[in-house]
């Protein structure tokens, strides 16, 4: 069996004893020996947050998704609960009265199940404010382990040092049966079979054996043996066939959980293994080691399906083969609903499922072998050894062994390439053969190698016509045109071809790409950011955005459509136009002209939009201009082309941003009676004020200064009766608004009124209890008081009157010319400083 291993993550501590994965987060918590449990994210590798839970080890921790908990436990017999996001503890208990080992959560019920070296299970309720609503009795020595059966939920399985396995049922504290599993050793770990066709249990133990059990007939069904050290765990990988056990002696092992034959030993150095956890979504499985954490993803995923030119679906899961036509597109982007057929199970795992081209035969291959099977009446056809298997453009085929390559036309051999290297094929237009370090490339009649090219490549995807090819690899992919002449020139002649067979038209490099299909120049293909894109010429275009990976199906041009799925085989459809990717590919062709008169008039109403942004992108503004159904894009492009007056007619009142910018583009074009027509439809009135004082317009600075009072911009109306040269009107506007003391220096100033506005200024003053600074301040013909004339002192000379007078005129100036200076929403200075100013005055008088 190929197995694909992808490593995640790996992180460094001092023994991890317990680990989970959160089942919708990418995260992933570890208990330590140390007494502190870590979040990381395993998609980035960041450390999130770490707690120290206590000075013992923490020997067992689980995610409690639907409440955003973590619980924990460990060799102080304490429970702990956590909140996941911020690891506050919410609450603590003593639960056993010995270690505690592991900890299960129900699935469904608001239950925690526990164990510990005191020989006991006890069921926790949280809803029942963490009440012990049972305690399960019958071992005799340590329970180290403990599963929820998946196919009956209400039942569950221990694993104890006293070398049994017991199963209960939640509502009983009796077992209902033991199973002898292991004859010298406890038993460390159980866990249930996932899927539904088999009543087995997984075992490990110190005898470093794992053993699988019926537990229906009480039989042990396989003995796996292999690991020099104790056991420490076994789990069936959630999708594929395959068992992962972890042992003390620093090994991962991977058995084939159908022949239990070991398919592969693994070791990255990080000494015991002591915990586990899956996540069948991601096909992950993550392990506690001795000096840290690791997490894979054994396997890909990439669902084995297949679909024809006609629609019609076959995909393999779990081993059973399924069948279903796709009749319509139904709503975009949802899942569809589709009628399965059962065809029946297969012998092998599959890794690839292919149509061939013309439709009537399908080819699974997995495990060594590869079976080619009829499509309709799903009867085997022809069937060998092989590690790949593709399919040419007319229905030929290349089956890739071990040390050669065989083309087989009609099933009959035709030739045989000698590739001791290669691991990988891709049919198509040419045949393909991979190795880790390049792509040789092969005509398929005569068998000549004409190309190599240096790149790890993972797909290989041709257009219908041959004339352009995607290469796929881990982080990026190559758009490369073919010169098929060349080709055929070189494989005439018997040389290679030259380095212009194949010319590179654009490198996607931002994101990985996860599958690639043609529709005719157009190549439509889906990223590891969940994004369905498609590229014309060097641009791609984004078509949609998913939550999940997806993975293209075909495209069927009887409905217009794009099919694609998910792991789990759920077919959705988003519809992709014919007529559009024609005529975008004719535009960058230069055909700009047919494209136009030909293809235009036959692409949707509503798709023209989209188009006419394509054309603006391409620089064809003026046709962009006349196609694009969009009032928004009309305007931009009617600005960009400089055509002013039909800009304004897609413009309606109140879209105040538009006729900004219209007015700025008026501007431009020196149109300044245009331009102040959209900037009055705009209501920008600083704009206005600008251009009237600049062209001295009297009238239109009213009508600003009017407008501007209106809504309450007062600075922009004083500023436009300024530069009108109405003095009254600005002078009125500033004790409309309160600015008295700024009126009355105002009209000081210009010559005009000051009575009223002193005395409005003098009034505010006195309302706000600053009666000794409104005292300071002298209207029309009157003499100011001091603030010594307020405390009876004794009278003065009349020079010295005088001089006090002078000062105080003087100093009444400077304030009016600092008050002239300050900004419209500075505060009147405060009266303990008036009075102070007010009393060295009167002492200065008195010197003098």
């Amino acid at each position: 069996m190929i197995l694909d291993f992808k490593k995640l993550l790996e992180t460094r501590s001092y023994r991890v004893k317990g680990i989970d994965i959160h089942p919708s987060e990418p995260h992933l918590v570890t208990s330590l020996f140390t007494g502190a449990i870590q979040v990381v994210n395993f998609e980035t590798s960041q450390l999130l947050r770490t707690v120290d839970v206590s000075t013992s080890p923490v020997r067992a921790v689980r995610y409690i998704a639907r409440k955003n908990w973590i619980i924990t436990g460990g060799d102080d017999m304490q429970v702990r609960v956590f909140n996941a996001s911020t690891l506050e503890k919410i609450t603590q208990f003593e639960a056993h009265d010995d270690y505690i080992r592991f900890i299960v959560v129900h699935p469904t019920l608001p239950i925690v199940l526990t164990t510990g070296d005191d020989m006991v299970i006890k069921s926790w309720n949280w809803e029942k404010n963490w009440e012990c609503t049972q305690i399960f009795r019958g071992h005799t020595s340590y329970v180290l382990g403990l599963d929820i059966n998946p196919k009956d939920p209400t039942q569950f399985a221990s694993a104890s040092m006293d070398r049994t396995v017991k199963v209960w049922s939640l509502d009983s504290n009796v077992a209902n049966y033991t199973l002898v599993a292991h004859d010298e050793r406890g038993v460390n770990y159980v866990e249930y079979y996932p899927f539904a066709d088999k009543p087995y249990l997984l075992t490990t133990s110190d005898d470093k054996t794992i053993k699988i059990l019926d537990y229906q007939s009480k039989n042990v069904v396989a003995t796996l043996s292999g690991h020099t050290h104790n056991v420490s765990f076994a789990v069936w990988h959630p999708e594929l066939p395959l068992i992962i056990s972890g042992s003390e002696d620093s090994t991962l092992k991977v058995w084939n959980s159908r022949t239990y034959k070991l398919e592969q030993t693994l070791n990255w150095s990080m000494e015991r293994a002591w915990c586990v956890a899956t996540r069948a979504d991601l096909n992950m499985v993550a392990i506690g080691f001795e000096t840290g954490a690791l997490a894979l993803r054994i396997g890909r995923d990439e669902p084995v399906i297949s679909m024809d030119h006609s629609g019609k679906l076959i995909w393999v899961r779990h081993l059973e083969a399924f069948s279903a036509t796709v009749r319509g597109t139904g709503v975009e982007d949802s899942e569809l609903h589709l009628q399965k057929k059962d065809l029946g199970s297969i012998e092998m795992q599959p890794t690839k499922l292919a149509h061939s081209p013309d439709g009537k035969y399908a080819a699974i291959v997995g495990d060594g072998e590869y079976v080619v099977y009829t499509a309709l009446a799903w009867r085997q056809k022809h069937f060998g050894s092989a590690i790949d298997f593709c399919w040419s453009a007319d229905s030929s085929f290349a089956v890739l062994t071990r040390t050669e390559c065989v083309v087989k036309k009609n099933f009959k051999d035709r030739f045989t390439i000698p590739v001791p290297d290669r691991n990988r094929i891709f049919g198509g237009h040419y045949l393909a053969l991979a190795s880790a370090n390049d792509v040789d490339f092969y005509d398929w009649e005569s068998g000549e190698k004409f190309a190599t090219i240096c790149v790890k490549a993972t797909q290989i995807e041709w257009a219908n016509d041959g004339s352009l090819v995607c290469i796929v690899t881990d982080d990026s992919a190559f758009v490369l045109s073919v010169d098929n002449e060349a080709i055929e020139s070189g494989i005439a002649n018997g040389e290679l071809a030259k380095e212009n067979a194949f010319t590179e038209v654009v490198e996607l490099n931002k994101e990985p790409i996860r599958s690639v299909t043609w529709v005719g120049d157009c190549m439509v293909y889906t990223t590891s950011s969940y994004r369905l894109n498609y590229l014309v010429g060097t641009q791609s275009y984004n078509i949609s955005h998913y939550d999940r990976a997806m993975f293209i199906l075909r495209y069927l041009s009887r409905d217009n459509a794009i099919y694609l799925c998910d792991k789990d085989v759920k077919v959705i459809s988003h519809s992709l136009s014919v007529s559009v990717v024609e005529f975008q590919t004719a535009v960058l062709r230069g055909d700009v002209d047919n494209a136009v008169k030909e293809i235009l008039p036959m692409i949707p109403e509503s798709e023209l939009t989209s188009v006419a942004r394509f054309l603006d992108v391409e620089g064809y503004k003026e046709i962009a201009f006349d196609t694009t159904r969009d009032a928004n894009h009309k305007f931009e492009l009617a600005l960009a082309l400089g055509r002013l007056d039909l800009a304004s007619q897609s413009i309606e009142e109140g879209e105040t941003s538009k006729w900004r910018q219209l007015g700025d583009s008026l501007m431009a074009h020196w149109n300044v009676d245009g331009a102040i027509k959209a900037y009055e439809h705009a209501k920008d009135l600083d704009t206005l004020l600008l251009i009237y004082s600049s062209t001295q317009d009297v009238e239109g600075l009213s009508k600003v200064a009017a407008a501007a009072e209106a809504q309450g911009a007062y600075n922009v109306s004083f500023n436009a009766r300024w530069a009108a040269g109405d003095s009254k009107g600005a002078l009125e506007l500033l004790n409309k608004t309160g600015r008295h003391s700024e009126a009355a220096l105002f009209a000081l100033t210009y010559g005009l009124p000051t009575l009223e506005s002193v005395k409005q200024w003098k009034a505010t003053l006195e309302a706000d209890g600053r009666q000794n600074i409104a005292g300071l301040i002298c209207e029309e013909e009157e003499t100011p008081k001091t603030a010594e004339d307020s405390e009876s002192t004794p009278e003065k000379t009349e020079n010295e009157n005088d001089n006090e007078n002078e000062d105080e005129n003087q100093n009444a100036a400077d304030a009016a010319d600092e008050t002239e200076n300050k900004t419209d929403t500075q505060d009147e200075p405060e009266e303990e400083d008036v009075a102070k100013s007010t009393e060295e005055s009167g002492d200065q008088a008195t010197a003098e």
